[in-house]
């Protein structure tokens, strides 16, 4: 369990959140100056609460009541953004071996880096660059991974190219996974629990299906982002039409395009705007 309970008086501006969730990705979602980046820097220990509780866990990082307040250095935590920050003059490999070596193996493997690591940082994609720093942050064997905006400067392709390697972390290693978007379609396909803040202040919490289907989210998330998310379990093909049947609780889909293989899990976004009622 993730538990973030912070207030700050920064400037005109009054964070005081009250965060619990549980394993898995959660997702803070709010305006430009809604506060989500305070809250990361909380947890990585880079701003101070004036009152409050982190924890992770049995792991207290900061508790303003016991005066507990542990270094940065000593939280263990990975923190990417949206600049990957590759040190330039080292390659990929030397990149991942200057946050650690845990499980470098698995790592590398899992983020799909084994014809990087020999390259120079200048030449890589956006979202090569992306991988190799989630790499880098995870070699520390860190006990929560914080991500603040890590796709927001990449193109729609390059953001493709990198979510697919985000939902393997989140599916198979196994700390809490903090990220800041403030693009519903991400939030949608990656998190585990949705937290939407506005002015400094948790306006709806919850599973991510549950939040994005309130009438009372639309005016946070905007008109256009509304919608329902449904859990869905790849059940047959029609391969002559070249269809997928998805199953689920409420009957079956049928998507265009061989996807996935049988049994996987897929998650759906449908948007209120592309629905119609006859």
């Amino acid at each position: 369990m993730l538990q973030i309970d912070v207030k700050k008086q920064l400037g005109d501006f009054a964070l005081d959140v009250h965060i619990a969730a549980p394993l898995g990705v959660t997702a803070i979602f709010g305006r430009s100056g809604s506060g989500k980046t305070s809250v990361v820097n909380a947890v990585a220990g880079l701003m101070t609460p004036d009152a409050g509780r982190v924890a992770i866990g049995d792991m207290v990082l900061f508790d303003k009541a016991a005066r507990l307040n542990i270094a940065v250095p000593k939280r263990k935590v990975g923190y990417v953004v949206q600049d990957a920050r590759l040190f330039p003059h080292l390659s990929v490999r030397r990149n991942l071996h200057y946050g650690g070596s845990h499980d470098a193996a698995r790592l590398i493997s899992l983020l799909g880096l084994e014809d990087l690591l020999d390259r120079s940082p200048a030449g890589l994609s956006g979202g090569e660059k992306q991988r190799g720093a989630l790499a880098r942050a995870l070699m520390c064997n860190p006990q929560i991974l914080l991500m603040d905006e890590p796709l927001a400067a990449l193109d729609a392709p390059r953001k493709a190219e990198i979510l697919p390697y985000i939902e393997r972390l989140r599916d198979e290693v196994q700390i809490p996974i903090l990220y800041v978007s403030h693009d519903v379609s991400e939030v949608a396909r990656l998190a585990t629990t949705l937290v939407i803040l506005d002015r400094g202040r948790v306006m709806i919490a919850g599973p991510v299906g549950d939040v994005l289907s309130q009438p009372e989210a639309v005016p946070l998330i905007g008109v256009r982002a509304a919608g329902a998310v449904i859990e869905t379990r790849i059940a047959g093909r029609l391969l002559h039409d070249g269809l997928t049947e998805l199953s689920f609780s409420g009957g079956r889909l049928m998507m265009p395009g061989n996807l996935g293989t049988l049994g996987q899990t897929v998650r759906l976004r449908i948007t209120a705007q592309d629905e119609i009622l006859a």
